[in-house]
């Protein structure tokens, strides 16, 4: 584990050319936060500090995350997941827009995941940065652990093993998408869009959830129905924690 702490910093997303960092801003309906741009290093820590100084109002939450990110830093990314898993957050992918690379991580933390049909995941190994450095291409020896980390990750929130293969076998230098199409196609609805905790005690109380099991699979009503019912589950759980505010 100390050895995959020292080579954090040297994991990034694809197109690591951009600078900016991540945006970050509240959102009132749904109550949540929409992460757009790129990931860079600190902004786990930014993310905190904005957290922790709203602790009265509110007003930067968790509770549902939506998301517009290339990627960028492997390690504030899996930071970010980490806070999500705190707050039993809901994720979804912005409409019409990607979040790919490292952004599939925080996607993933996410008990409740959505991917609307025109908006994309784009998967793949992780990326160094300055390969032609020698410190670096020493570090790259040592790369397979930290993917083997976040493989773990991914299975850790219940993806489809397919999938995760797919992930870990495709270049860096290129992205394996999923849309709502490609995950309907492939049978991944399930496992793609629901993590197992929630799916487990959501479906004790609100029944089979509707994307693949329900009595009229995929229909609009029947799945907000569903998804109000787990939001129900999920305040319980969350006050429980002393997180709800």
């Amino acid at each position: 584990m100390r050895l995959f702490a020292c080579l954090l910093p040297l994991l990034f997303a694809l197109l690591p050319g951009l600078s900016a960092a991540a945006e970050f801003k509240p959102l009132q309906t749904p109550r949540g936060l929409e992460i757009s741009g790129e990931i860079q290093p600190g902004d786990a820590a930014r993310l905190s500090r904005l957290l922790a100084s709203s602790v009265s109002t509110g007003e930067y939450n968790l509770l549902n995350v939506v998301l517009d990110s290339p990627g960028g830093s492997v390690d504030d990314a899996m930071k970010i997941a980490s806070m999500l898993n705190a707050w039993h957050s809901f994720t979804v992918v912005k409409p019409g827009a990607v979040c790919a690379s490292a952004c599939t991580l925080i996607w993933s933390a996410g008990l409740l995941r959505m991917l609307p049909p025109n908006s994309k995941l784009g998967f793949h190994r992780i990326y160094v940065r300055n390969e032609a450095d020698t410190s670096v291409a020493s570090a790259r020896r040592q790369i397979e652990p930290a993917g083997d980390l976040v493989a773990l990750a991914y299975r850790r929130a219940g993806l489809p093993g397919a999938l995760i293969a797919k992930a870990m076998e495709t270049p860096a230098a290129d992205v394996y998408w999923v849309d709502a199409a490609v995950s309907r196609a492939q049978g991944w609805d399930r496992n793609l869009n629901f993590n197992p905790v929630l799916l487990d005690l959501a479906e004790q109380e609100c029944g089979r959830e509707p994307l693949t099991g329900g009595a009229n699979p995929g229909g609009r009503s029947q799945f907000i129905a569903w998804v109000d019912c787990a939001d129900r589950v999920r305040m319980r759980s969350l006050q429980r924690s002393g997180l709800n505010r």
